[in-house]
Formats: C-alpha cells, sequence, structure tokens
C-alpha cells in the first residue's frame, strides 16, 4: 500500500499531466479504489475483531468463575460429590480414579544402575 501511494505521489507531482499506461494519475487512482475500498473494510473488521476478542476475554472471565462455583457446588453435594458421574461427566477426574501423585524417583535411578 504505501508502494501505490509513494507511486501516485511522485506522478502527482511531477508528472500531473503525463499519461503513463494510456491512464492518467486520476485514472489510475479510480482503477485502484476497488483495491482501496477492500483494504479499509480489512481495517475495520480488523478493528472490530479486535474489540470482539477484548468483549469475549471479558466474558470468558466472568463464565470461569461462574463456571467454577457450578463445579464447586457440584463437588460439595452430598448426592454427587468428586467420586459422582455428573462431576465426571463434566470432564473432570473423580477423586477415585485420581494418581496419588506419589512418585519414588530415586528407587527408579538406584535400579538403573
Amino acid at each position: 500500500m504505501h508502494k501505490v501511494e509513494r507511486i501516485l505521489s511522485a506522478w502527482e507531482a511531477l508528472r500531473p499531466h503525463k499519461r503513463l499506461a494510456a491512464m492518467t494519475p486520476a485514472g489510475f487512482r479510480e482503477k485502484l479504489k476497488p483495491m482501496m475500498q477492500i483494504r479499509e473494510r480489512i481495517t475495520v473488521l480488523e478493528t472490530e475483531l479486535g474489540a470482539a476478542i477484548i468483549e469475549r476475554n471479558a466474558a470468558d472471565r466472568a463464565a470461569r468463575k461462574l463456571i467454577q462455583c457450578v463445579v464447586n457446588a457440584v463437588r460439595a453435594d452430598v448426592e454427587e460429590g468428586e467420586d459422582g458421574a455428573l462431576y465426571e461427566d463434566m470432564g473432570y477426574t473423580a477423586k477415585s480414579k485420581r494418581k496419588s501423585g506419589l512418585t519414588r524417583k530415586g528407587a527408579r535411578k538406584r535400579k538403573a544402575r
């Protein structure tokens, strides 16, 4: 885009009445209108997209808090709990199916020697 503006600026400043490629600077500018319009449209859409992303991120933050409240309520519910089907179907691992987290890395190293 910068190059097009530079070409037009030089042509209009130095040879405003000279026809190049069977066009005047004004004719060249007219033929570039579709390109310029779509670039302007893209700029507007990119600005709108940026604003929408900011709105989405704010909505996601609020939703995450709400989701965490629901999940915590399921975990605390006497009928459901962390071992219930609802908790698992929500995408979480039931407490009874979790690994303990205990590792014995030192024992493996000794065996490898």
